[in-house]
């Protein structure tokens, strides 16, 4: 899934930004985190719904 893929791109790219500017608080860390597990499990509904036989 490539959408899944630029998003994680995005939050890594922008955790970096933060830590490089100092500004990287607990809630960041969060919210990343929040954001990735709802794209695993997106990513593990279409992989299933994709493998399965029609």
């Amino acid at each position: 899934m490539v959408f899944g893929e630029v998003v994680r791109g995005g939050l890594v790219a922008g955790l970096c930004a933060l830590l490089f500017l100092q500004t990287l608080t607990i809630e960041h860390l969060v919210l990343a985190a929040l954001v990735e597990g709802a794209l695993s499990v997106i990513s593990s509904v279409a992989e299933i719904t994709s493998s399965r036989p029609r």
